[in-house]
């Protein structure tokens, strides 16, 4: 993925979406973030971080 961001499109999609992502805290922060920002429900999104990156 690159720090730009680019890699996330929102897309419509026809019937209810759901989300699910796991991984390193800040990129799972962003992915939720994200996929709220666009409409799709909290309900509908479950995520876990699983480690923090160094700074």
């Amino acid at each position: 993925m690159s720090g730009s961001g680019s890699s996330f499109r929102s897309q419509r999609v026809a019937g209810p979406a759901y989300g699910w992502v796991v991984g390193e805290q800040g990129l799972v922060t962003a992915v939720c973030r994200h996929w709220a920002g666009t409409g799709l429900p909290k309900e509908n999104i479950m995520f876990c971080g699983y480690w923090r990156a160094r700074r």
